[in-house]
C-alpha cells in the first residue's frame, strides 16, 4: 500500500460513521483473502482510529498494534462489541475463552522469544529507576519479573 493509497483508505474510513467503520472492519477481517493487504489495512486502521482492547490482550501485547494485528491474522483475536454499559464501539479481545490457557501451547521458540522480550522490558523499566521512585519502580519490576517466572514455570510443567 503506497502512501497515497493509505491516505485515501483512511479518508474513506474517516468519512464513515463509527458504526459503519466498525461494520467495515468486521467485514474486512472476515473477507480479505490477501494477508499482506489485510495486515497493512489493519495497521492503518488501528494507527488512525481509536479502538479498545480487552485487559488481557492489552497486557499481553503492551498495546502494540503490530502484535495485535499478528494475533488477528492468526485467528486468536477478533473484534466484538463493548460489554461496558454506556460504552459503544469495538473491542478487540481473544477469540477463545481463556487466553492464559492458550499460551500453554506455545512452542519453546515462541516462549523464548517472549522471554527475551520480557527481559528487554525489565531493562527498560530499570533504566527509569531513580532514587526518587525506587519504592514504586522497584515494586513494578519485581511484580513483572514474578509474573514472567510464573508463566515460564507453568509452560515448563505442561510437558
Amino acid at each position: 500500500m503506497t502512501k497515497e493509497q493509505k491516505a485515501a483508505f483512511i479518508a474513506e474510513l474517516d468519512a464513515m460513521t463509527q458504526k459503519q467503520r466498525h461494520a467495515f472492519l468486521d467485514n474486512l477481517i472476515r473477507t480479505e483473502q490477501n494477508k499482506r493487504d489485510l495486515r497493512l489495512k489493519l495497521l492503518a486502521i488501528l494507527d488512525n482510529f481509536q479502538f479498545s482492547f480487552s485487559r488481557e490482550l492489552f497486557i499481553d501485547t503492551n498495546g502494540n498494534h503490530e502484535r495485535v494485528v499478528d494475533l488477528i491474522l492468526k485467528g486468536k483475536v477478533e473484534p466484538g462489541q463493548s460489554l461496558e454499559p454506556g460504552q459503544s464501539g469495538v473491542v478487540f479481545r481473544y477469540a477463545f475463552e481463556n487466553p492464559s490457557k492458550e499460551h500453554y501451547y506455545e512452542s519453546d521458540s515462541v516462549l523464548l522469544d517472549r522471554a527475551i522480550e520480557w527481559f528487554g522490558g525489565v531493562i527498560e523499566k530499570s533504566e527509569r529507576l531513580t532514587s526518587g521512585n525506587v519504592s514504586h519502580q522497584g515494586a513494578t519490576i519485581r511484580a513483572f519479573a514474578k509474573n514472567c517466572v510464573e508463566f515460564i514455570n507453568l509452560h515448563r510443567m505442561k510437558k
